[in-house]
């Protein structure tokens, strides 16, 4: 039962500011818990193993992940990245491609042409849930599966290397 909720803007003295939604997630039973680990499936990019609090989902025969800045998956692809989440939209921008993902929507657009998602855009505790199949074929990177492993390299994967690869 919720009987408070604190709001503590930084550095708000003289400043209004409108709290547009409150999305309260409910606890899960462990075997709610249970059957999201067996479909999370793990996403690596670059070698680098990408942990979000958000675990990924089994939609048909794909895995599909949160983008989840947290994780400064956007620095391993090397990708600006533009998360709008009261518009729903995630742009993604690197090596001269740009694509457009819209949340309620089984497309997307990739360097101006529009392509079959296969699946509705959604989010979940409010981060869209991406396929990385579509973001690699979009951006021009790798993308392999294995099973409940998702394996996506950039043009940039031989700085990951290196550093992965190091000897002391």
């Amino acid at each position: 039962k919720l009987t408070k909720l604190r709001i503590d803007p930084a550095n708000a003295n003289g400043t209004t500011f409108t709290i547009k939604a409150v999305e309260l997630l409910k606890n899960k039973t462990a075997a709610e818990r249970e059957a999201l680990e067996a479909n999370s499936g793990t996403l690596y990019v670059n070698g680098m193993e990408i942990n979000s609090a958000v675990p990924g989902e089994k939609k048909g025969d794909e895995i599909l992940f949160p983008f989840d800045a947290d994780t400064s998956i956007q620095n391993i692809m090397h990708t600006l990245h533009t998360w709008r989440k009261d518009e729903g939209t995630l742009k993604l921008e690197t090596n001269n491609h740009v694509a457009v993902f819209t949340v309620g929507s089984d497309k997307y657009i990739a360097d101006g042409a529009e392509k079959n998602l296969g699946y509705t855009l959604y989010t979940s505790d409010g981060l869209p849930m991406m396929s990385f199949k579509a973001i690699s074929d979009a951006l021009g990177f790798t993308y392999k599966a294995d099973g409940d492993k998702v394996y996506v390299d950039t043009p940039y994967k031989y700085v990951y290397d290196s550093m992965l690869n190091r000897k002391e």
